[in-house]
């Protein structure tokens, strides 16, 4: 019995065959598959390398993609010079249709780049919360609120969806404008951990995840009974019932949604921590309507 060795992407296969009276024949075959690991490093480079050559492609394919709409808008300025109207005219409708198909060509190359190359998911946390802050730009504005912002770069993705931790940070942000008093201050910090120690049981509850990921928000004035489960105004029955919402979305995540009240400062300290995604998350780009001839474009 003999094996040969090949590979095949990263698989390792061996063929197996007899020899029979110095001779080898092959009555069967036995293929073994051994998963060979590539390093996290190369893995990276190889992501970034493949982003740039799509970036290049795509900024090619563009530039090619203005050329032509040029050349047709000349073509059509340019029929009426000719002394002969039906050929300037038929010159048009020609050049206008191989343009055409050319430009249906290269949006389809363009829409293959982008549903053959994924993207990894990076910084999404920050990002959402940067997508919030800009949305309530004004409502901040308007109340004069001082908002300082410490964000930890490249902080790892974490397993809630994008739009339910949108909503959750939407309904915190919100509910906070309506606590601070006018020239209020707000402080907000995003920061993970990976299996840190957790006197207080923490980081057994997220430990199967890897870690977790917070977002600390520090602003002046009480937090409703949602949060310190007693009794509050009927006026603020709004904010309790959006704040149980939120609280019961966090759970549902895996989440932890704790506060601290400072009353001798009337300072409330909120805080969010999530579980990692242990996973690679990649998404793929939407496809677009090409303006210039109606085919689908990136």
């Amino acid at each position: 019995m003999a094996g040969i060795p090949y590979r095949t992407g990263n698989l390792l296969y061996w063929n197996y065959f007899q020899r029979r009276g110095g001779k080898s024949k092959r009555p069967f075959f036995i293929f073994w598959p051994v998963q060979i690991p590539c390093p996290a490093a190369s893995t990276d480079r190889r992501d970034r390398e493949s982003l740039a050559e799509r970036a290049l492609w795509g900024e090619s394919i563009h530039c090619l993609k203005r050329i032509l709409g040029s050349i047709k808008n000349l073509t059509q300025f340019s029929q009426d010079r000719f002394s002969d109207r039906e050929l300037g005219k038929l010159l048009y409708q020609r050049v206008t249709e191989d343009i055409d198909k050319t430009d249906l060509l290269l949006s389809g190359l363009l829409n293959y780049f982008q549903v053959a190359t994924p993207i990894k998911k990076v910084n999404t946390v920050n990002a959402l919360i940067e997508e919030v802050l800009e949305e309530n730009k004004v409502q901040l504005e308007e109340k004069r609120a001082h908002l300082f912002k410490k964000l930890e770069e490249n902080l790892p993705e974490i397993i809630v969806p994008d739009e339910q931790l949108k909503y959750i940070l939407r309904s915190v942000l919100q509910y906070i404008i309506l606590s601070i008093p006018p020239n209020g201050n707000i402080e907000l910090l995003t920061t993970s951990s990976l299996f840190q120690r957790d006197p207080g049981g923490t980081q057994a509850f997220f430990e199967r995840f890897g870690g977790y990921i917070e977002i600390s928000v520090a602003f002046l004035g009480e937090p409703a009974a949602a949060l310190r489960r007693t009794p509050i105004p009927q006026k603020d029955g709004a904010l309790e019932f959006m704040l149980r919402l939120v609280k019961g979305m966090v759970l549902k995540n895996w989440g932890k949604m704790n506060f601290e009240t400072d009353k001798k400062e009337g300072k409330t300290a909120l805080s969010l921590r999530f579980p990692l995604e242990r996973r690679n998350v990649v998404f793929y780009e939407p496809i677009r309507m090409n303006r210039f001839a109606g085919h689908p474009e990136s």
